[in-house]
């Protein structure tokens, strides 16, 4: 996305997706010139373990956070199409989905793969 009344950066050929909610500008570096939307989804995974942090007080206590996957999609700016990204809050990578989670997955992802496809604005 650009700003109003201003020209595209020099790098950027075409036009932003319709999901793309970046400000895009001369100076960002190649790592940054990506297309990103501010949609993002988050599944709780109810059936699996929570995950213990690190403690945050003094006294010790333990805290515990259920265990959740995100869901967004994310273009770099060199690349033919979105990819629809997952990423779980920790970072434990294996995933043991009950059925209404798997459901609300597999809703989640068709929800990424309509975005990404949407014409460019």
């Amino acid at each position: 996305m650009d700003e109003p009344d201003k020209q595209p950066p020099y790098w950027l050929v075409g036009a932003c997706p319709a999901w793309c909610d970046a400000w895009h500008r001369d100076e960002d570096l190649a790592g940054d010139r990506r297309h990103v939307s501010r949609w993002r989804q988050r599944i709780v995974l109810s059936t699996m373990d929570p995950v213990r942090l690190e403690p945050q007080t003094s006294e010790g206590k333990v805290e515990l956070e259920p265990c959740a996957v995100q869901v967004w999609v994310e273009q770099g700016y060199r690349e033919v199409e979105p990819r629809v990204w997952l990423e779980e809050d920790h970072r434990l990578g294996v995933f043991a989905l009950g059925l209404a989670e798997a459901e609300r997955l597999a809703q989640t992802l068709t929800e990424a793969v309509k975005l990404g496809r949407s014409a460019p604005s």
